[in-house]
């Protein structure tokens, strides 16, 4: 069980351990007035996974695709159209279709 307060610590550590064994492409979209993913958060990530493409919406808050819809829907398919040919096989199996939770008690499940 993870004590009150150390939660942030834990998931800081998690993150961080998962962002540095990603190996896939990937895209990075921030709104720039979002005050969940600070720039500096984003840096940060950056840092840890730097194949990692960035898009900072400036005028968005934290739910890009809400605020910024023209502007994230356009970053994802250039990306995608870029990273994933429609002629290329997939990068990786899809999921399983079952809840699972892989980290520490407590932790966010990652359902597909």
């Amino acid at each position: 069980m993870v004590q009150n307060g150390s939660w942030i610590s834990c998931a800081r550590r998690r993150t961080g351990s998962c962002a540095r064994r990603l190996s896939l492409p990937t895209l990075l979209v921030r709104g720039g007035l979002s005050d969940i993913l600070s720039m500096e958060g984003a840096e940060s990530f950056l840092e840890m996974c730097p194949h990692t493409e960035f898009v900072n919406v400036t005028d968005a808050a934290h739910m890009v695709a809400g605020d910024r819809n023209d502007i994230f829907s356009d970053s994802v398919i250039d990306f995608l159209g870029r990273v994933v040919p429609l002629d290329a096989a997939p990068a990786q199996p899809p999921h399983a279709i079952r809840p699972r939770n892989e980290g520490p008690g407590g932790s966010i499940a990652d359902v597909p």
